[in-house]
């Protein structure tokens, strides 16, 4: 699962304002916010895979694309930010399991 929080600078502060926020769970999308908005950057917006060098249309990765967005939106006038959940490792679950059983 991703979200992506999408800014645009406020004309008068002059500071970035939040308009909406994307929830990405792979190919279901959530639009908090200004949708209008929103939907015009997923339908316009390309954005570099920073792993491959390929080019995504969140149409091809919805998740993937949502990850990436912050780097094609720099600002100054639209911005992005990313939060995303990661599994834990299957090493790290092992892990963490195994303390816990040394300390019954």
């Amino acid at each position: 699962m991703v979200d992506v929080e999408l800014y645009e600078l406020d004309r008068h502060s002059r500071r970035p304002e939040r308009f909406a926020t994307l929830h990405v769970n792979g190919r279901d999308l959530q639009i908090d916010g200004d949708e209008a908005k929103a939907r015009e950057i997923i339908e316009r917006v390309s954005v570099p895979d920073l792993d491959s060098g390929a080019t995504l249309r969140f149409d091809d990765e919805p998740e993937r694309w949502a990850r990436f967005l912050p780097a094609a939106l720099r600002g100054p006038y639209l911005t992005a930010t990313c939060e995303q959940e990661f599994p834990t490792p299957p090493a790290v679950r092992d892990l963490d399991t195994q303390i816990n059983a040394s300390r019954t």
